[in-house]
């Protein structure tokens, strides 16, 4: 291997000295090889040290025998693992990039990459801000804080959609605090035709016995039809489990009747209780009463009670 010197103090190892890099090393093959000036910054100039060979992996190392960290810049030339320039660790350890003299940046053994931290526990971990141009695609997206959206499409704004970090959800509004489900707006449209429009009618299951006057409430997946009268008034329940695709399945009799007969009378779902309130035991004699019941899981009711503070007055219809 030559070692050659020139008079302008510029070195050469395996190669001829030249005025161009300070130290150039190279194999016999890439001896004479021209240097490329490399751009930076808009200019042009040629790198301090400059390591060529046609043959192998140009490579520069760095290696800490007390830690037995070892560190290379190769230029590769080879398909595996692929032809470009390569900054990394040949030793079980990880890269860290600083500016500063603080670290900024870590790229794990593992794989893991760090930005702001150096413990990446994702294949990505971002501590701070990040900001995305264009599009970012997820398969899932789970938000330990408050997850904010904002954004337009054509000439149209989408105003603000936030998740606070105490579940509430807000339209419009930054901050939901009055309500787990909160909108800023005056105006919601549902359904998807836009037009209003009820699709056709569709027969089913129907009542296990005639009803008028009765009462009806949809709670946690079941229809519920309370009392009324098939010429004279009852205190019978129906329950019937709603189906995907609207109907209804099969009714049944609930095993707990109400306490009385009742019809003309209203009736709520609130906190896993149904309530019956008011109403009448016959044409005019209206009631007072009001009779609750715990919903099970299964579509039945417990045993019903009666409210100990009944109306002020009797109600009915």
């Amino acid at each position: 291997m030559s070692f050659t010197t020139s008079g302008q103090g510029h070195v050469g190892i395996g190669a001829v000295a030249t005025t161009s890099a300070k130290l150039f090393i190279a194999d016999t093959n890439a001896t004479g090889t021209p240097l490329t000036p490399i751009s930076s910054g808009g200019n042009s100039r040629m790198p301090m040290i400059w390591v060529s060979s046609a043959s192998e992996l140009p490579l520069i190392g760095i290696e800490n025998t007390a830690a037995n960290i070892k560190t290379s810049l190769v230029s590769a030339n080879i398909s595996d693992p692929g032809a470009g320039g390569y900054l990394g660790t040949n030793s079980n350890h990880p890269l860290y990039f600083f500016t500063n003299d603080e670290t900024k940046m870590a790229l794990l053994a593992n794989g893991n990459f760090g930005v702001g931290t150096t413990t990446p526990s994702q294949a990505l971990s971002v501590h701070g801000n990040a900001l995305f141009s264009g599009n970012v695609n997820v398969a899932n997206l789970i938000a330990t804080g408050t997850l904010s959206v904002t954004g337009t499409s054509g000439t149209s704004t989408i105003n603000s959609i936030t998740i606070g970090p105490n579940g509430r959800f807000g339209f419009s509004t930054t901050t939901p605090n009055i309500a787990n489900f909160e909108v800023a707006t005056r105006t919601i449209a549902f359904n998807s035709g836009a037009d209003g429009a009820l699709g056709a009618w569709a027969t089913a299951n129907a009542l296990p016995g005639i009803r008028g006057l009765h009462s009806s409430i949809i709670a946690n997946g079941y229809v519920y039809v309370i009392g009324g009268t098939d010429g004279s008034y009852q205190s019978t329940i129906y329950y019937a489990k709603l189906n995907s695709d609207g109907s209804t399945g099969a009714w049944s009799t609930n095993a707990n009747a109400l306490p009385e007969i009742r019809g003309a009378h209203s009736s709520i779902v609130a906190n896993g209780y149904v309530y019956v309130i008011g109403g009448s035991i016959s044409g005019v004699s209206y009631q007072s009463t009001v009779f609750y019941a715990k919903l099970n899981s299964d579509g039945s009711t417990s045993a019903w009670a009666t409210n100990a503070n009944a109306l002020p007055e009797i109600r009915g219809l």
